[in-house]
Order: C-alpha cells, then structure tokens, then sequence
C-alpha cells in the first residue's frame, strides 16, 4: 500500500488509521478525515507524493496577507523543441498556400499582382475558387495559430490559482494573456487529480481538478511533478482557508 497522506497537514497516516473497507483514513494529528480515493489520486506515478513546502523548480506561492498565489510554470524545453518543430513544419506548408489565396485575392481585387508579392504571376483564379480556398485553408490556419499558442506556452507560459476571500481564480495562459475562471473558493468539495475531457491521440491527459460550485480542469500541460505539487498546495490552503 502506497504512503497514506493528511491532505490537511500534509502529515503521514498509519496504516491503522486507515479503513480501507470504508474508504476513509482518519489523521490523528490534525482531526481531519479523508476519503482514500481522494489521497491515492494524488500519488504520481513515481509514488512519491508533494509537499506544499517544497515547490519543485518553477513552482511559488506568494501571499501578501490579502491574496494567496499558487503558481505553476508551464515553461519546458523539450516541449518546445518539439512544439517549435511541429509549429514550423505545419505552417511552412499552410503558408504556402495561404499566398496563394492572398495573391488570388489581390489578383481578383487590383486586377494584377505586385511585383514584389511572393506568388506566382498571373494566376487566373476565378473569384468563387478564391473563396473556397480560404475556406478550405480556415482549419489548418486554425491548427496553426493553436500550435504556435502551444510554443508560447511552453516557453513562457503558467498556471496560477489565486485565493482572496471566499474567491478563487484559475488563469492559464502568458504573461497577461489567457484564459480566467472563477470559482467559490467556500464551496470547494475536492481537489485531485484527474483526466481532461477531451483527448489528444485518443488519450486522456492528466490534469487537475476543482470541484466547487462549478468543476473546473486544468494543468494538463504542466509537468507531472509541477501538477501533483500544485494539487498537493491547492488541498492544504483551502483546507485551511
């Protein structure tokens, strides 16, 4: 059986203090009781759990008495050799195509083409074949914008829960950029682990979880030591909020 943590003071608990019928482990230390499902999802595959006061290389947690932070780095340098790869491969071959929607448009506009405009002369494309070739090209511009928003975030991009109050904010994204959710950081049922909804390569990606009065994922493109650490401080501060 796997090390048994308090998700309230982080502290370990016996294996006789643990009910495994039940599903409960109970933490003589602090008084509080666990359900035994919500511990195990916190055990990376590693078996090694985090604690809260020792953030691994990229992680903080700032507190200026009125906001509590919990920052994640999303930064990664094999990530984004790989990214960067990808990422320039796909919209070299899309950008080929898009100048010649852009010199079709330009064509069927002015009439003719630039001399400096990078396509081909006179291409004759009719207006109607124009068209349907931006909409053609509309998703693989799309994929494009997304990897290159996957190269940010791998370069400089975070996961960051702010606790003020009875609030709780999630944001991802870079620098000032990227997504903000709420939550009531009061009605905050559990923390933990998990899968994301949606698939990449048919597989469900590790994230975290917060259920409250709304369930929010997040976190899947951190490293798993950044995320099980992440989880392991969320628990402990609104445990102690």
């Amino acid at each position: 059986m796997p090390r048994v943590v308090c998700l309230s003071c982080s502290k370990e608990i016996p294996e006789t203090d643990v009910n495994v019928g039940e599903g409960i482990a109970f933490c003589r230390a602090c008084g509080h009781l666990s359900r035994l499902v919500e511990i195990l999802d916190t055990i990376p595959e590693s078996g090694v759990l985090a604690h809260p006061s020792e953030p691994p290389t990229g992680c903080r947690i700032l507190d200026d008495g009125v906001e509590t932070r919990i920052i994640a780095s999303a930064r990664s340098s094999k990530a984004a050799v790989g990214v960067l790869f990808a990422t320039l491969f796909w919209n070299g071959i899309v950008s080929v195509f898009v100048l010649i929607a852009l010199g079709g448009t330009v064509q069927a506009i002015a009439g003719s083409l630039p001399a400096w405009f990078p396509s081909p002369g006179n291409m004759g494309m009719p207006v109607g074949m124009v068209i349907f070739l931006w909409i053609f090209l509309l998703p693989f511009i799309g994929i494009g914008l997304l990897l290159f928003g996957n190269l940010l975030t791998t370069v400089g991009g975070r996961c960051e829960v702010r606790l003020r109050g009875g609030e709780g904010f999630i944001f991802t994204g870079v620098g000032p950029f990227g997504w903000k959710r709420r939550f009531d950081a009061g009605q905050v049922k559990s923390v933990r682990l998990s899968k994301t909804t949606w698939s990449k390569n048919e597989e469900h990606q590790p994230c975290i979880l917060i259920e409250a009065d709304k369930t929010h994922r997040f976190g899947s493109l951190l490293a798993s030591e950044r995320r099980v650490w992440m989880t392991s401080a969320l628990r402990q501060l609104i445990a102690n909020s």
